[in-house]
């Protein structure tokens, strides 16, 4: 992956307006993930409006309720990183944010390598892309622009190697990784790799919901004549 970094450690200035910048992220989406929850399970039983979009509500609200986390989650270990002034802490917070971007990309496209595997669930795209044929057409187009984006992004390995290492805690390994020289700003940028295409697709799904609103409206709201 090639991301661009200006310099091997933040300014003071800079580090205080990122975690400010993360803290507002984490409260907006964090607040997000009870209400994604709750609607998802009231679709999952089939209590919705519209009984033959149940299943793209859930749909919707599953894959909102997960981008949220992971977005959360690795904005909280973006926080700890830069909060922290030990030095084993920042090695530590930046295998552990690795593992999420792995394990992110993993369940929300997957990678070249695996994605062939007929036994495998699936994605959490594949999922959306299965009412593809219900999308107006402004949406099919930004469908296909995402996809393009995934498609290219799936093709590196997002750190495979150190997911496996952090998960399986291979100590060796684990050892040789944490020696890895810090460069906060190509850290921070890695990162946000993830999080913006996750916030794209966030993006997708909030205009999918608006557009199942409008169908409703629609149907269920008779004009004033």
């Amino acid at each position: 992956m090639d991301v661009q970094y200006r310099d091997k450690k933040l300014t003071q200035e800079e580090r205080v307006k990122t975690i400010e910048e993360i803290d507002k992220l984490i409260s907006q989406y964090a607040a997000s993930i009870p209400i994604y929850h709750e609607e998802k399970m009231k679709s999952k039983e089939g209590n919705v409006p519209i009984k033959p979009l149940a299943s793209l509500l859930e749909t919707i609200y599953s894959t909102g309720e997960f981008i949220v986390m992971v977005i959360a989650d690795c904005a909280v270990a973006q926080k700890f990183f830069l909060a922290s002034s030990n030095d084993y802490d920042k090695r530590f917070a930046r295998g552990k944010m690795k593992v999420i971007l792995n394990e992110g990309f993993k369940k929300v496209y997957g990678f070249t390598s695996t994605r062939k595997n007929a036994k495998r669930e699936p994605t959490i795209w594949e999922q959306i892309s299965e009412s593809y044929h219900l999308f107006p057409d402004s949406l099919k187009a930004k469908h296909d622009e995402i996809q393009a984006s995934l498609e290219q992004y799936s093709k590196d390995a997002w750190w495979v190697h150190d997911r496996n290492i952090e998960t399986h805690l291979d100590i060796d390994e684990l050892h040789k990784s944490r020696q890895e020289e810090i460069i906060e700003g190509k850290v921070i940028m890695e990162s946000m790799e993830l999080i913006n295409i996750l916030l794209r697709i966030h993006d997708f799904i909030t205009q999918l919901h608006g557009a199942y609103c409008e169908t409703l409206i629609k149907q269920h709201i008779q004009p004033i004549v």
